[in-house]
């Protein structure tokens, strides 16, 4: 054979066996799984008062066990640390030794606590850091730490932060990252609302502690919630006289891919030994604190861990297991429409890196649940224990009542806690369906994403938006239903911020310039579909609001001088009124000086309109206005206005009888030293009625 055909040979034997490797079990498989690996970023606040609050600086001790506690392989892990501004940043990156981790932490924790609470601008890096340097192949997670709330001293500053802020939870949600914040509220100053709206708005988790000291049981709870572990105290106790104590822990068959050890207290040195007696080999990392082992090389059965210590010392062991069990859980029927007298039928198998457990032993100190949730926001309504049945859990039983339904599968024991994929909807009905029913489709969103915008002035504004309303019904269509069943699933506001009556949302506080819901529209059948609905609100700023309001004010201050001034012409003349009812006059004249007269000032008899309501109005001319509440008769047509000219005899008559008013103005404005002081004549007096006859003929 020629050296070129060897060659040529020995390539594709390398290649044939570089390709095999992919199938063959323990082969270039742990750094290839994506179980429970995640991108984590951790945001640290720097400001000045976490001197005070945490002088002793253990949060650098909770977040190094976070961050031991990783497994060893696969995730990527980040870090902002922020004061009024970012003071410093951490790459997301594989972060696979404790040297590594080391390194991370140290560059954390070397930022001087100072200057104001910057939350927007940290949390927007964090998410630019996932967008930027984040395995697109991991699902992501943020952990923020503060003591306070957005605090800068500058205003200007503070709304950008808060904009900021509103825009980077818009992200998180956006790419589905939850955010888990814990406030450390020493002094109990701080207003936790900010920091639970941020975890409740990304569905994350929020954690309020008093002390520094909690810090590390928190983010102890934060890593079982992500990753879906449980730490469990495994010893407790002081060392004997000999300085050495004995523990051991048992480990399941399925589900644990590594173990980390926690000791709490003075350890001078350790051993494991593994189920058969051999000594397991252990990687270990010492802080102030605690000394932590993972253990990577793991098999089931009862372990040995033996520590050393000084006799009569107290010593605390937990144990925190990184787990790569997960649930596959199916239902039948599937989906679609039953009898709820009919029974449906649920199993959940347990699974390692996506592979089914083989034997029943596996399944040994695991329980199962059925959780049975509402259709329209997934709320656990009702829990079922399930039965450990050969090689899987299983349920079997009728759902009894007429409704919509989706189920969960949830598996706990041997320190994990695992929840299956939602199954359904199911739709438990006694009728029967019709042929287009049978073939339902899910409604339709009519926009995706819906975006509204709000003003919103200042609550002391008497002008300008105080609140949004959004009629939901108009949100999504369906082919087979003409009304549908809204729910808001998430949101990104506080609860108290808005109300549902019927199908209308009303946002009554804006806690976030920019927010949004999340709206489940389904149909009678249960299918559904969801619609993202923006809320962008424009704060009128104070003095743009003040200005307004001084505009507002000047505005009535003119009407009410011009009303003044209307008020206040002078009459400059005589004015006398008559009423004739049945041909019989009764009135007088008045010599007017400013404004207005009232009708009931003249003496006269009613004609069928309101004297009191009625007036003559000066108009500092040679005329007046007679003005009505009711339309009378002048010229002919209906009117509430008429005006009486200088020296002419004006009549106007009920609008419902034959009675009348007579009305003379004379004005005096000629007797001005303009005029040559010439008077007019004075106004006719009414006609006297004829007297009636005394006696006899005439």
């Amino acid at each position: 054979m020629s050296v070129r055909g060897f060659m040529r040979g020995c390539l594709v034997t390398l290649a044939v066996l570089i390709a095999s490797m992919a199938f063959w079990p323990g082969i270039a498989v742990a750094w290839e799984d994506n179980t429970n690996r995640y991108n984590v970023v951790m945001v640290l606040d720097a400001s000045g008062s976490m001197s005070f609050t945490d002088p002793n600086s253990l949060r650098s001790n909770a977040m190094a066990q976070f961050a031991y506690m990783l497994a060893e392989k696969g995730n990527r892990l980040g870090g902002v640390v922020f004061t009024h501004e970012i003071a410093k940043t951490e790459a997301l990156s594989p972060s696979e030794s404790f040297e590594e981790r080391d390194g991370f932490l140290n560059a954390l924790s070397s930022v001087p606590a100072v200057g104001d609470t910057n939350i927007g601008a940290a949390l927007d890096t964090a998410i630019t850091m996932i967008d930027r340097d984040g395995d697109a192949n991991l699902p992501s997670v943020v952990l923020l730490l503060s003591d306070g709330n957005t605090d800068l001293a500058d205003e200007e500053d503070l709304k950008q932060s808060l904009e900021t802020k509103a825009e980077a939870i818009q992200r998180a949600r956006d790419k589905g990252i939850p955010i888990y914040s814990v406030c450390l509220n020493a002094d109990g100053t701080a207003d936790v609302s900010e920091m639970r709206q941020i975890s409740k708005a990304t569905g994350g988790e929020f954690r309020e502690v008093k002390s520094a000291e909690d810090l590390r049981s928190v983010y102890e709870a934060f890593y079982g919630l992500i990753f879906g572990t449980t730490a469990k105290v495994i010893q407790e106790d002081v060392f004997p006289k000999n300085g050495k104590l004995e523990t051991e822990f048992t480990l399941p068959g399925l589900g644990v891919e590594e173990v980390n050890i926690i000791v709490y207290g003075g350890l001078k040195s350790f051993s494991i030994l593994r189920p058969d007696g051999s000594v397991a080999e252990a990687n270990s990392v010492a802080n102030d604190t605690f000394t932590l082992i993972k253990l990577t090389d793991v098999a089931p059965g009862t372990w040995k861990l033996i520590t050393e210590g000084v006799p009569g010392d107290s010593i605390i062991i937990n144990m925190v297991c990184n787990t790569d069990l997960g649930v596959l859980a199916e239902v039948e029927p599937e989906e679609g429409v039953i009898n709820p007298k009919d029974s449906i039928a649920v199993r959940a198998y347990l699974t390692e890196r996506d592979s089914k457990a083989s034997d029943e032993k596996q399944y040994e100190g695991y329980e199962a649940e059925l959780q049975i949730m509402n259709a329209s926001d997934e709320s656990v309504s009702d829990t079922v224990p399930m039965s450990l049945a050969g090689e899987h859990f299983e349920l079997v039983r009728p759902l009894e009542k007429q409704g919509i339904y989706k189920f969960k599968v949830h598996v706990t024991g041997n320190g994990l806690d695992k929840v299956s994929e939602v199954l359904g909807p199911i739709t438990a009905t006694f009728k029967e369906l019709t042929e287009a029913e049978k073939n339902n489709t899910a409604p339709t969103p009519v926009e995706n994403p819906v975006e509204h915008e709000v003003f919103v002035w200042p609550s002391f504004s008497p002008i300008g938006d105080k609140d949004l309303s959004i009629d939901l019904a108009t949100l999504a269509t369906d082919k087979e239903d003409q009304e549908l069943t809204y729910a808001i699933v998430s949101s990104s506001f506080m609860d108290d911020d808005y109300n549902i009556k019927g199908n209308n949302l009303t946002i009554t506080r804006f806690s976030i310039p920019k927010g949004a819901f999340t709206v489940r529209a389904m149909d009678s059948l249960g299918k559904s579909c969801d619609i993202e609905v923006i809320v962008v609100s424009h704060s009128v700023a104070m003095i743009t609001a003040i200005v307004a309001l001084v505009g507002l004010l000047i505005a009535i201050i003119v009407l009410l001088i011009l009303l003044y001034i209307a008020l206040t012409r002078p009459f400059r003349g005589e004015i006398a009124v008559y009423s004739n009812v049945d041909g019989s006059y009764r009135g007088s004249s008045i010599v007017g000086r400013r404004g207005r007269i009232k009708l009931t000032a003249f003496g006269l008899d009613p004609i069928g309109i309101n004297y009191s309501k009625s007036y003559i109005q000066a108009t500092g001319k040679s005329y007046v206005l007679l003005k009505t509440n009711v339309p009378v008769m002048f010229a002919g047509k209906p009117t509430k206005e008429v005006r009486v000219e200088n020296g002419v005899n004006t009549i106007v008559s009920s609008a419902v009888s034959d009675n009348s008013l007579e009305l003379h103005f004379r004005s005096l404005m000629n007797s001005s030293p303009f005029t040559g002081g010439k008077r007019r004549p004075k106004p006719p007096k009414p006609p006297k009625p004829p007297k009636a006859p005394r006696r006899g003929r005439f």
